[in-house]
Formats: structure tokens, C-alpha cells, sequence
């Protein structure tokens, strides 16, 4: 299983194949992903390397937390659970409980004679 890890202040010039090489160091790298902005297409700073074992996940925080890679002092750590997913089971988890909505979207039992 692959573990992925985090890396903070990356460098615009950095590339995938430098951090590649980088990261190769430590073991094998499943993949690297630089997040870039979707209008300008230019790097965020941050990107995402996955490594095949833990072990060698790792190794490679260990060796290159805080470590010069292309002019920037990058940050390494291991990756949390993505946000974006557990925001979406917690508004599944919800549900639609509470007030109903009575007539105009008003809270209450949704009779017209008691709507004020």
C-alpha cells in the first residue's frame, strides 16, 4: 500500500522529476503530484510524493524535512486524510433533521394559521 506524504514550501522551480529523484532516494516513488492553480497553471508551493512502504515513507521524512531542494527549505510530513471527503461525510452524517419547513420556507409544522 502507498503512503503518501506532504510537502510544504516547494520551490516554483521544482518539478515532478526533481522531486522524483529526490524522493528516489529513499525507495521507490509511486507518484508525485505539484499542485498548481487551475487559471495560471503555476506551482502552489505544495505538492504530494507517494512512497510503496511506510518504512521507506519514513526514511524520506526524516531525511529531507527541512532539507534545501531547489532554493526552498522544504517541509515534510505525512499526509492527513483529505478534507474535502470528511466535510462531505459530515453533511451526509446531517442529514435533513430538525425544523420542517412550512409554506415561503418559514420554520414551522407548515400550517397556515400558525405561521407567525
Amino acid at each position: 500500500m502507498n503512503h503518501t506524504l506532504y510537502l510544504g514550501n516547494v520551490s516554483e522551480t521544482s518539478s515532478e522529476a526533481s522531486l522524483t529523484k529526490e524522493f528516489s532516494a529513499f525507495g521507490t516513488v509511486a507518484g508525485v503530484n505539484m499542485v498548481k492553480d487551475r487559471v495560471t497553471a503555476a506551482p502552489k508551493g505544495y505538492a504530494f510524493v507517494e512512497m510503496s512502504s511506510a518504512e521507506e515513507a519514513q526514511k524520506a521524512i526524516e531525511g529531507l524535512n527541512g532539507k534545501s531542494i531547489d532554493g526552498n527549505e522544504i517541509v515534510v510530513s505525512e499526509a492527513k486524510p483529505n478534507a474535502a471527503a470528511s466535510k462531505t461525510a459530515k453533511k451526509a452524517k446531517r442529514g435533513k433533521g430538525g425544523a420542517k419547513q412550512g409554506p415561503l420556507a418559514h420554520p414551522g409544522p407548515g400550517d397556515r394559521d400558525n405561521r407567525w
